[in-house]
């Protein structure tokens, strides 16, 4: 048993399908996406690149020491600064950005004026704009300079009114004109030797509006969170490089400061605090001292006695104590009026410092200024009323609640404590009175003075820890990667160009589908097969037909018509490839119809000019030369050529016959060709449609059937005439031309059509057109009969190069 064939992974003819189809087409293939590609790099030369500039920030930075974290521990400042998302909406708020460009000059763009783009410029231009006053009517309308001189320039801009208004100032003095305040401040980089080229180059330059500048920039931060880390990277993009990087610079070292700043503003109001308390005591103190030195100059007092001496510093001690309770108790009464009364936004307690060993209370305030620093945050890009601003006013509300009755309760205690010390006071106090008159007045003053200092010591104590606290103060967070240009990072230029070139590509590819699809000439016999499920005869070479002058037989004299000199190929030049396809073409007629007696063959076509009435006179000849009697009839009354390829004319024809006024044989003719006889149309009828139902027509056939092996007969296109479609029930046979020059999809579907439509059971094709290189008989008689010059039939003259050149 034969072993099966193993099945073409690739189809020969697929593969020529594809191979014919980049053929046609490679030129749309290859030159549109190039010219998009051209189009692309000018385009993309135009625009402009965009730069990135980007730096890293760490939150919660815990490079504090000891005393600080005694002092600052649980501000709320680290809790606050761990919520990523508020300050990434800190970062890129109104605030912060227009403070950053407060701090840059950047409302003043700068531009050169090229030939094919406008390219900004940053601090390389040789003058800098001062900026008085402004109309707003002029912010971000391009005003451009030219330099005329080291000291003059020259100004021109279109006012609001849309007139060009041309004006000239000089270097460093104002510029007034119209609503324009400006100085134009000039640069090192003006002088003579440089003159003569910056007074060839156009400059320009706008002035931007605030809120446009901050929204430009405030569009162009982005700032993103490393996953599982509390650092930020954020990132500036704009037109160029150095003023990224300026900004992005300006911008972090704005938000360090900016996290810093609360806690300066709590230590200097506790600085603020303490110096107020400081100022009472020192002016008490003063007062006190004053007060002894006059008892001891008027009475003469001497020191005390060592019991008096212990009893003395006992009720000192409890004095020290006292004012130190009333002392907190008016922290407690300056901190519930500054919660009940205060608008401070940022929170900030003038005695934070003084009550800082208060557990609950400092608790409880780090809660309330987290909550407040949230608040205020959120704030930036969230306005009331919202939810959850909402429900996070209520919870601040509530904390003061509480706060409030911790301080009131606190107070009770203090005020307890108060009086414990005073009733141990009054026990010293008695034994003292036992002393005498001027002893007593000598021990209260000193009572008076020792207490102020060591409250005085006491308040001087706290004020050194602040101000230690604030010379150690540090952001909360740190740069740890400085800001810096990544390059570019839009637009990717070459992607674009590979996008147009693409896109361009698949326009081509779409186009050709198209064509393909409804425009596409057929060029081989292959493709007529595959397109169409009806048989294909054949196909016929492409023949350049040469003409000739001709004294027309009658009329004027003088007329001349073209007449074809080389028409019936078949008979001037026997042994060329054509004429083999006629052969080839006769013997498949053979097969259609075969039970005829005689073949009636009508031979159409959908457009004039595709070549059936050259196909009816070659086939006509070919089968007459093979031993057959054949008739040909001309009934494309319409626009005759059969007598002009036969170089016949005759004044009876098809339309006398139908008409009655000829019978048939009166109007057969004998051609120029052995067995070859021929009916023409005869004179031009103006009814030539309604004359083809004429019932002398069914007499013709007659006749013909029994007097000749085949009658051919040449039509009208049915495209633009139906006789075709009419004498199609008295033929045996259909034949089809199709020209590759006219042979598109949609008229071979219109054939099929009218095949199926009207039944035919002979029905073929014919490709008449096909060009040399892509005829079989062309490569035939080329590899198989060419041979170099050596003629067919080894020296009998019959060699296709012969028959080519007569």
């Amino acid at each position: 048993m034969a072993a099966p064939q193993p099945k073409n992974i690739l189809d020969p003819n697929e593969i020529r399908k594809y191979i014919r189809i980049l053929r046609r087409n490679w030129l749309l293939l290859v030159l549109l996406p190039a010219l998009a590609y051209g189009f692309a790099v000018i385009y993309t030369y135009k625009m402009t690149s965009i730069y990135a500039a980007t730096t890293q920030v760490l939150l919660k930075n815990n490079e504090t020491y000891d005393y600080q974290q005694q002092i600052y521990k649980g501000l709320g400042y680290y809790q606050a600064y761990q919520d990523v998302a508020n300050q990434k909406r800190i970062i890129t708020s109104n605030n912060l950005i227009d403070s950053a460009l407060s701090r840059l000059s950047m409302d003043v763009s700068y531009y050169i004026i090229g030939r094919i783009k406008k390219q900004e410029v940053y601090a390389y231009t040789p003058f800098t704009i001062d900026v008085i006053s402004f109309s707003r009517e002029y912010f971000e309308r391009e005003i451009g300079l030219r330099i005329i001189s080291e000291n003059k320039f020259q100004v021109s801009y279109v006012n609001p009114q849309g007139e060009e208004v041309t004006r000239e100032g000089t270097f460093d003095q104002p510029l007034k004109e119209d609503e324009l305040n400006l100085t134009v401040r000039k640069t090192a980089k003006i002088s003579k030797k440089s003159l003569p080229v910056i007074s060839q180059i156009q400059y320009a330059f706008v002035v931007h509006n605030p809120v446009n500048l901050r929204s430009k920039f405030k569009s162009a931060i982005s700032v993103e969170n490393i996953e599982y880390t509390n650092i930020l990277v954020i990132r500036v993009d704009d037109d160029l490089p150095e003023r990224a990087v300026r900004f992005l610079d300006t911008l972090s070292r704005v938000y360090l400061r900016n996290t810093m700043q609360s806690e300066i503003d709590i230590n200097e109001n506790t600085i603020k605090y303490i110096d107020l308390q400081l100022d009472t005591v020192v002016h008490v103190i003063d007062s006190i001292e004053k007060e002894m030195d006059t008892l001891r100059l008027v009475r003469n007092v001497i020191n005390l006695g060592k019991e008096e001496d212990q009893f003395f510093a006992q009720y000192v001690d409890l004095a020290s104590r006292k004012q130190l309770y009333q002392l907190k108790q008016q922290s407690f009464d300056a901190l519930e009026n500054y919660i009940k009364n205060s608008k401070d936004e940022k929170f900030i307690p003038p005695t934070y410092y003084v009550l800082h060993d208060e557990g609950f209370l400092q608790t409880s305030m780090d809660e309330l200024y987290s909550m407040q620093i949230t608040r205020n945050n959120a704030m930036v890009n969230v306005k009331e009323p919202n939810p959850s601003i909402t429900q996070l006013n209520a919870n601040i509300e509530r904390l003061k609640k509480d706060i409030l009755l911790y301080i009131n309760n606190s107070r009770g205690a203090v005020r307890v404590q108060i009086n414990d010390v005073n009733g141990q006071s009054q026990k010293y106090e008695s034994l003292l009175k036992k002393l005498p008159k001027t002893q007593r007045e000598m021990l209260a003053i000193q009572r008076k003075l020792d207490v102020n200092e060591k409250l005085y010591t006491y308040l001087l104590e706290k004020r050194a820890n602040t101000i230690i606290a604030r010379a150690g103060i540090i952001p909360a967070t740190r740069i740890i990667e400085s800001a810096h240009s990544i390059g570019v990072v839009k637009p990717d230029k070459a992607k674009i160009r590979y996008t147009f070139a693409g896109v361009a590509l698949a326009i081509a590819i779409f186009i050709v589908f198209i064509r393909i699809q409804y425009f596409t000439k057929l060029e081989t016999l292959s493709e007529l097969k595959e397109m169409t499920s009806l048989p294909v005869l054949g196909e016929l070479p492409n023949h350049n037909i040469l003409e000739k002058s001709k004294k027309r037989g009658r009329g004027k004299e003088n007329e001349e018509e073209k007449v074809p000199e080389q028409y019936v190929v078949v008979d001037s030049n026997p042994k060329s490839p054509i004429a083999e396809a006629f052969r080839s073409l006769r013997t498949n007629l053979e097969y259609m119809a075969a039970e005829a007696q005689c073949k009636t063959v009508l031979v159409t076509s959908n457009n004039p000019g595709e070549g059936k009435t050259f196909c009816s006179i070659n086939l006509a000849t070919i089968l007459a030369k093979a031993g057959k009697r054949v008739l040909i009839v001309e009934l494309d009354l319409h626009k005759p050529k059969v007598q002009i390829g036969l170089g016949m004319r005759s004044d009876v024809g098809v339309s006398t016959l139908l008409i009655g006024r000829n019978t048939v044989e009166e109007c057969i003719l004998p051609s120029p060709y052995e067995n070859l006889d021929v009916i023409l149309s005869g004179p031009t009828p103006p009814n030539a449609s309604e004359l083809i139902l004429s019932k002398y027509m069914e007499t013709m056939f007659t006749y013909a059937r029994a007097h000749y092996d085949y009658v051919i007969i040449d039509t009208p296109p049915i495209l633009l005439i139906s006789d075709a479609l009419m004498l199609m029930r008295h033929v045996d046979a259909t034949m089809f031309v199709v020209n590759t020059k006219q042979a598109s999809k949609e008229a071979i579907r219109h054939a099929q059509e009218v095949a199926i439509g009207n039944k035919l059971k002979n029905f073929g094709f014919i490709l008449n057109g096909v060009k040399k290189k892509y005829s079989r008989y062309y490569r035939r008689y080329s590899y198989n009969y060419g041979y170099g010059g050596y003629g067919y039939g080894y020296g009998y003259g019959y060699g296709y190069g012969a028959g080519e050149k007569k």
